[in-house]
């Protein structure tokens, strides 16, 4: 479970004054609503850069004292284009079960708790500005974009040339979806009629990067939980070599005879491909310490969770096809046991599909079959849920326990007010023909 604490910060001023410590939890999905410009985002981007930092830090992809300069956390938050929201004031600090993060004078401060346990995760900000790559296709010319943008264009690039996509069903009904290499563009079509993204309606052009990126992601980790497939021969070499190091002694206690059926042992320190990789340890029984080291090796080294970090899933969309792209989100999310995913809203639908989620994993809970209205995969237990209104600087929690719901109320009191309006006008219609 995730901790963090803002204060100061941009819009977020009190922060979170439901708890002594000021700290508050993200679950395995986190809601954030809000106005706009009330801070939900910024909370949403704060949470991403440390889950990034916690990252290059346990991975020990860069030292201490890199990373523990004024230059670098500047650097940080002008990823997100943040940096002017921190002062002399400002209370911000991060903490999960492996690390523990504090800002201090400008700089970040960091303990480790558990390296060993870590599960390293493949980081995605969806931003809300994501519709530009439906109408950009050479993203390399394109200049001065937000770093976190400029991320996405990429990670959206890699999803549509690595994947096959033919003939994919998107969570927008009867709406499928395709790459054409030919003419390098996606494609959306129905069996009415075909046009590039580009050209497609606003709401198309928001959603699909979103389902794209978010399936690639999602899907490739489910695959990396059976094979893994390096990226480039330096990836290989680097992990080997890393693999060696630590392994040598432990794989010298199996014999030849015990790892035959699983692989080809590389002789002379040459790589070897497409290591088989799955829930339980390859090369010995899965109770035995050995198997657990290199599973938990292997979980520090490759992208083992997929962290899906999305504004504004709703966006340009009608209602049921807001509902839809909710469920298909919850659906990537539980593709892996460690996944995450944090969503802004001013979606009541999104927050109304997410409660119907949680009331169908109850009643699944109690041995209610309820698998024909709501899929397993688009179910959520409520203790893995958090939601908070950002409002006024401060940050609350919307979570209420005794029904094990969300409350939509405060992202829809808007509705009250029109009926209260209209109300109020026919009243004046009644009394003016009296």
């Amino acid at each position: 479970m995730i901790k963090i604490k803002v204060k100061n910060f941009g819009p977020i001023k009190n922060g979170f004054t439901q708890s002594e410590d000021g700290f508050f939890e993200v679950g395995k999905l986190s809601i954030f609503v809000g106005n706009q410009g009330a801070g939900k985002s910024t909370v949403a981007k704060l949470i991403s850069s440390f889950l990034w930092v916690e990252k290059v830090i346990l991975s020990s992809e860069m030292n201490k004292n890199d990373i523990s300069t004024k230059s670098f956390f500047k650097k940080l938050l002008a990823f997100h284009k943040i940096e002017s929201y921190y002062s002399t004031e400002s209370q911000i600090e991060f903490e999960d079960q492996y690390l523990k993060i504090s800002i201090i004078d400008e700089k970040i401060q960091y303990e480790i708790l558990n390296q060993e346990e870590y599960i390293r995760p493949q980081i995605q900000y969806i931003p809300a500005e994501r519709n530009l790559v439906s109408v950009v296709n050479r993203f390399s010319q394109l200049r001065m974009l937000p770093d976190s943008l400029q991320n996405f264009l990429y990670a959206y690039d890699d999803a549509i040339r690595d994947t096959e996509m033919q003939n994919v069903e998107s969570p927008i009904e009867n709406l499928k979806v395709r790459y054409n290499k030919r003419k390098n563009k996606v494609e959306v079509f129905t069996n009415d009629y075909s046009l590039g993204l580009d050209s497609a309606a606003s709401g198309f052009q928001s959603s699909i990067p979103l389902f794209i990126v978010s399936k690639y992601f999602s899907d490739s980790i489910k695959k990396r939980r059976n094979e893994y497939k390096f990226k480039s021969l330096a990836e290989e070499k680097k992990f080997y070599k890393d693999y060696s190091g630590i392994m040598k002694e432990k794989m010298n206690e199996y014999s030849k005879k015990t790892l035959e059926p699983f692989f080809d042992i590389p002789e002379n320190d040459e790589p070897f491909y497409n290591m088989p990789v799955g829930d339980e340890p390859f090369y010995c029984e899965p109770e035995t310490k050995d198997g657990d080291t290199f599973q938990k090796f292997l979980n520090r080294t490759l992208n083992s969770r997929f962290c899906n970090i999305v504004e504004e899933p709703e966006l340009n969309l009608f209602p049921d096809s807001q509902k839809n792209i909710a469920s298909f989100l919850i659906e990537c999310l539980n593709g892996n046991k460690n996944n995450n995913l944090i969503i802004t809203t001013h979606s009541p639908y999104v927050l109304e599909t997410i409660n119907n989620s949680i009331y169908a994993a109850l009643l699944q809970k109690k041995g209610i079959s309820v698998e024909s209205i709501v899929p397993l995969l688009e179910q959520i237990e409520y203790e893995n849920v958090s939601a908070y209104m950002v409002k006024n600087g401060e940050i609350f929690s919307i979570m209420v326990n005794d029904l094990k719901q969300i409350d939509p109320s405060e992202i829809d009191k808007c509705s009250e007010e029109i009926n209260t309006i209209y109300s109020e006008l026919i009243d004046m219609e009644v009394n003016n023909e009296n």
